[in-house]
């Protein structure tokens, strides 16, 4: 048996289906409960069953606990942006069905590292969030839901963490999702707050507005 330790703070679920046949073949990582926290998944050894060329005879054989655990996290960690030196998602493996508190005491040094290489991470997800916030025009749209979580789980205030519940106005010309302070649509250009565009201009005029990056 391995153990997953995750420190990943949303839910996993992996296929390792890379062989037709293999049992179970989907795994699920429960997130873990808070930043710092991480979540425990138990993986026992498999079965993969194949028929063997020019036989009609399925066989089985043993699938160990440590290559199944092993394509689970990589698999994860490989598919993920924002990799780099010192950041990579917080999940591991490692021989053994272990508890929280015999980690803490007999891998302490193991925690340590993947907790901080995911806070690096999470560093990195959100500067690049920031980047591809600025390229997409300020489209809050362009940023993915591990973004948003990521600057919430850091406690970072981003004009782009907007859930998807806030960006469900549209457009009343071309129906396009526009933001809900929007004075025009990206898409077709139509003012949608005339009011709002009458008082921006007249600001601007007057020299009372002040752009701002």
């Amino acid at each position: 048996m391995h153990t997953i330790i995750s420190y990943i703070n949303w839910r996993l679920g992996e296929n390792v289906t890379k062989k037709p046949g293999i049992v179970p073949s989907f795994y699920i990582i429960e997130a873990a409960p808070e930043l710092g926290k991480f979540s425990l998944t138990y993986i026992d050894n498999g079965k993969h069953t194949y028929v063997p060329p020019l036989s009609e005879t399925p066989m089985t054989i043993s699938i160990l606990s440590e290559e199944i655990a092993n394509a689970v996290v990589n698999d994860y960690v490989l598919s993920c942006i924002a990799r780099g030196e010192g950041a990579q998602p917080g999940i591991f493996a490692i021989e053994g069905k272990w508890s929280e508190k015999g980690l803490h005491d007999e891998h302490q040094d193991l925690l340590d590292k993947y907790d901080m290489l995911h806070r690096g991470w999470l560093v990195n997800l959100i500067r690049m969030a920031d980047e591809d916030f600025i390229k997409s025009g300020r489209s809050a749209r362009a940023i993915s839901d591990m973004q948003r979580i990521a600057a919430r789980i850091l406690n970072q205030d981003r004009e782009w963490n907007l859930s998807v519940e806030t960006l469900s106005s549209s457009c009343p010309f071309c129906k396009a999702s526009v933001h809900p302070d929007a004075i025009k649509c990206a898409t077709c250009g139509e003012t949608i707050k005339q009011d709002a565009l009458i008082a921006l201009r007249k600001s601007i005029e007057e020299g009372s507005f002040t752009f701002t990056r």
